[in-house]
């Protein structure tokens, strides 16, 4: 591991070339998660599972946890961050997912079948 950044992007911020190329990258790194997303979210299972862990990681309720473990509130605050970020993606890349996973979860019974 000479130097420490193999995983860089850019070797020489100086190099316009390098530069342009990472940036070139990054843009395709960047569209690629978002298609990816967008294909989970179009399809029931893939907008059930995505809702079954924002709710595990407690997006939807308070982090707060009174008389248990000094650090247990810090923790519920981690699972939870990762979910917001989650949450972020999904309504940033397809926000009418998030709508649909909203009914979806509310009235499962009303899926059409998927299988």
């Amino acid at each position: 591991m000479q130097g420490g950044n193999e995983g860089a992007f850019v070797k020489n911020a100086a190099d316009a070339d390098q530069v342009k190329e990472a940036g070139r990258r990054e843009k395709f790194r960047a569209r690629q998660e978002c298609d990816d997303l967008r294909a989970v979210l179009a399809t029931p299972f893939g907008r059930r599972l995505v809702w079954k862990y924002l709710e595990a990681c407690g997006v939807f309720s308070q982090s707060h946890v009174t008389g248990e473990a000094p650090l247990a509130t810090a923790f519920n605050e981690g699972r939870r961050s990762i979910g917001l970020r989650l949450f972020d993606e999904v309504t940033r890349h397809d926000p009418g997912a998030y709508a649909v996973m909203v009914k979806e979860a509310r009235n499962p019974q009303e899926e059409k079948s998927d299988a």
